[in-house]
């Protein structure tokens, strides 16, 4: 009696919850952003007041962009101004693209479901894996054009950068996952670092 009274004093349960986005693909998307927003050159505009346009980009992450690009611009010493009428140039950015994309590889027996040809045989037969990737990409395009304020004259285009960033979940004989990619500093098994070999 004494051991099972002191095994249910010790019982407890803990609420957990989840956001509707996982950390991986946030970590994806903006690491692919900042990678993106690192080639553009900003100095032809430094020292010159300028108005950043940002009505055409449109990303989930939008106060992410939006900051970064106001902090690239700061730091490559432009003149940010908070309204048009004040800037002498517009910097108008844009965003093609601004997504995730999954790649799946198994080598195995992926789930099957069985039809019931006698009444009350049939059902799913569970995934069989010998080895199991997951591979998930971060990609990102984006572009920036600055024109005069008065003249409406094109003074400066960025071009297209593009970025990519990736997160791999590897499984081998259902063990894992065995965790990489550009977003983690380290490999990880489940969430825990596994230490690097030493020379």
């Amino acid at each position: 009696l004494a051991v099972s009274a002191s095994a249910l004093a010790g019982c407890g349960t803990v609420k957990t919850t989840n956001t509707a986005r996982t950390g991986t693909e946030q970590l994806l998307l903006t690491d692919a952003w900042d990678a993106a927003l690192c080639r553009i050159d900003f100095r032809p505009l430094t020292g010159v007041p300028c108005f950043l346009d940002t009505a055409d980009v449109t990303a989930v992450d939008q106060g992410w962009v939006v900051s970064s690009l106001k902090q690239a611009m700061l730091q490559q010493g432009v003149l940010l101004r908070p309204k048009a009428e004040q800037a002498q140039w517009i910097v108008e950015a844009r965003v093609g693209a601004y997504g995730t994309d999954q790649y799946d590889l198994l080598v195995g027996i992926p789930q099957t479901t069985v039809p019931a040809v006698v009444a009350g045989i049939g059902g799913t037969i569970p995934e069989m894996s010998v080895a199991k990737r997951t591979d998930q990409h971060g990609v990102v395009k984006m572009a920036l054009f600055a024109y005069d304020r008065a003249s409406g004259q094109l003074v400066w285009t960025s071009g297209t950068s593009q970025s990519k960033s990736n997160a791999k979940d590897v499984y081998i004989g259902g063990v894992g996952p065995i965790q990489s990619g550009t977003i983690r500093k380290s490999t990880e098994f489940s969430g825990m670092k596994i230490p690097a070999p030493q020379n």
